[in-house]
Parts: structure tokens; sequence; C-alpha cells
């Protein structure tokens, strides 16, 4: 993981560009050029979600989060809604 990290920040090569990982790698990292945040599935919690989108961006320029989702069939696109609503409101804005 250390090793990963250091060629994701750049500080050791082959620099890598791109990290596929499950949400306990990012624990702890501040990486503030990050542009493009894919979720897999859907995160637990409002809270999840808010901080696995809040990897993106954190320089304040712009970025995207997605989420694939296998559709309406499972119930759960109401809630899916509620808690990306609930991510942007919540976001910093530029008077922060």
């Amino acid at each position: 993981r250390q090793e990963l990290v250091k060629r994701f920040l750049g500080q050791s090569r082959p620099v890598v560009d791109q990290i596929i990982c499950t949400n306990a790698f990012g624990m702890g990292l501040d990486v503030p050029n990050v542009r493009l945040v894919i979720h897999w599935q859907q995160s637990a919690s409002v809270e999840d979600l808010l901080q696995e989108f809040g990897r993106a961006g954190r320089d304040r320029k712009p970025s995207a989060s997605v989420i694939f989702h296998d559709g309406p069939g499972r119930g759960d696109t109401g809630r899916l809604r509620y808690m990306a609503e609930l991510t942007v409101s919540n976001a910093p804005g530029d008077d922060q």
C-alpha cells in the first residue's frame, strides 16, 4: 500500500495516475488533484458517500463522481438520488 501511495503521489517511479481500490485505501490520504471518482456500487450511508465524493476536486477545480447502479429494480433509486442531492447540498462552496 505504501509504495502504491508514493507512486500515486508522484514520489516514486513509475508514477501511476489511476487506482482501482476499496474505500479503505483512501483513508487518511489527501490528494488535491483527483478529477474523477467512480463508484462501482452505492455507498452504505450518506456520510460514506460524502466522504467518497469528496475525494475528487479537493483543489476546487472541476471534478466528477460517478455511481454505477443496476437500475430501479432494486428499489433504492430514490435513496441514491436523496444521497446524491444531500451530498451536493453539503459540499463546500466558494466561500469556504
